[in-house]
């Protein structure tokens, strides 16, 4: 799940702007950076964030079992995922 996530984080920004700008920069028209969207920083502590929801999965799976440590890493990763979800808006409505 950890590889997924990170993989939907790092490709829904591009997938976004070349559905959006395509065209766009086919006429030649200025578009925005992606960089210059998605806020580094921000993504750099969901990561984080992330990789603590990670360690409290291990942790909680090798204590309690795995119905509670998926439910705890679901936690985590909402967390993330909804942390990026105003930041792809915003690409989408440039």
């Amino acid at each position: 799940m950890f590889t997924i996530i990170g993989g939907i984080i790092h490709l829904v920004p591009r997938i976004i702007w070349n559905i959006v700008y395509v065209k766009k920069a086919q006429e030649m028209k200025q578009i925005p950076n992606v960089k210059g969207v998605i806020s580094r920083e921000k993504a750099e502590k969901l990561y984080y964030v992330a990789l603590v929801g990670y360690l409290f999965f291990t942790f909680f799976d090798v204590l309690f079992g795995g119905l509670i440590a998926s439910l705890v890493y679901v936690v985590f990763l909402a967390i993330v995922i909804f942390g990026f979800l105003l930041d792809f808006y915003r690409l989408y409505v440039l």
